[in-house]
């Protein structure tokens, strides 16, 4: 199952690629990754 964190993390990247030409690329790469680390502390605890 380990296999999951960096696929879910690597999906989450990607999805912020995708909005890097919106307006609010900023925001919305900051939301991602903080989602992104907060999915991941989540499985490590």
């Amino acid at each position: 199952m380990p296999f999951v964190i960096p696929v879910a993390v690597g999906l989450l990247g990607f999805i912020g690629g995708v909005f890097a030409s919106d307006k609010l690329s900023e925001l919305t790469k900051w939301l991602i990754f903080a989602a992104a680390l907060w999915f991941v502390l989540k499985q490590i605890k």
